[in-house]
């Protein structure tokens, strides 16, 4: 086991994909991206413990879900049971399957990864030639973000917090950050959304959720809408400006 997988395992104590408001988010960004998949297969790079993949089995006859941590993906084997679903262990960086596909997931990977333009650039390795890219990062210009900044939290939005260190963070996105990184791995943008307006943290919103639970139908829809102060940025690549962005089958 690499040093590498070593550190997820210890990040995999940290959280679960499966329960609270974390789950909230995956399936906000899983109904961010729906629409846009196509065709029948899919490679989702850093599966973690099966949050989405859980979603995306559903969706594809076909998929692939991978990480680097083995005690994340004795997780999802435990959560999710489809048949057709193929568990990879691997680096993300160093990720070779002798196959493409239609979409390729790499939700919140590339602000825990050391090169995330090389994570990229693997997607973009695997992905046929008519297929899309789907990328999603925290926002580090998000509503809570300015919130913490204007309570004097944090000195700038965009600062690494302990929260973000503890989970393994190494960098915080912007827009035109993360369209740098996906620019720099060879990948056209051909649809950008904003995903889920979060005015507090996690555990803020998981308390107001408990109450409160139809305010999120609403916080999802001005993610849409504002999506400078989303709580993620979504990306949709493409190998070049030829596909369109399809309905899923």
């Amino acid at each position: 086991m690499s040093g590498q997988s070593l550190l997820l395992d210890t990040y995999a104590a940290q959280f679960t994909t499966h329960t609270g408001f974390n789950h909230q988010l995956i399936r906000s960004r899983y109904k961010a991206m729906r629409p846009f998949f196509s065709g029948n297969s899919c490679l989702e790079m850093g599966c973690a413990d099966g949050g989405m993949t859980r979603y995306l089995s559903r969706d594809f006859t076909d998929i692939v879900a991978v990480d680097g941590s083995p005690v994340m993906l004795n997780r999802l084997r435990q959560a999710v049971e489809a048949p057709n679903l193929l568990i990879v262990e691997s680096e993300l960086e160093h990720l070779r399957l002798d196959r493409k596909f239609s979409n390729v997931v790499v939700a919140h990977v590339l602000e825990h990864v050391q090169n995330p333009v090389q994570v990229l650039r693997v997607a973009y390795e695997h992905l046929l030639p008519d297929g899309q890219v789907f990328i999603t990062v925290p926002n580090g210009l998000s509503l809570h973000r300015k919130l913490g900044k204007a309570m004097g939290l944090i000195s700038v939005e965009t600062a690494l917090t302990a929260a973000d260190l503890q989970i393994g963070h190494r960098r915080v996105y912007v827009w035109d950050t993360l369209r740098a990184d996906v620019a720099a791995a060879g990948l056209v943008p051909i649809h950008e959304e904003g995903v889920f307006l979060k005015p507090f943290t996690n555990e803020q919103m998981e308390l107001l959720a408990t109450r409160y639970p139809t305010i999120l139908t609403g916080l999802e829809a001005l993610g849409k809408q504002i999506p400078d102060l989303a709580s993620e940025l979504l990306i949709i690549a493409a190998q070049t400006l030829g596909p369109g962005t399809g309905k899923h089958k």
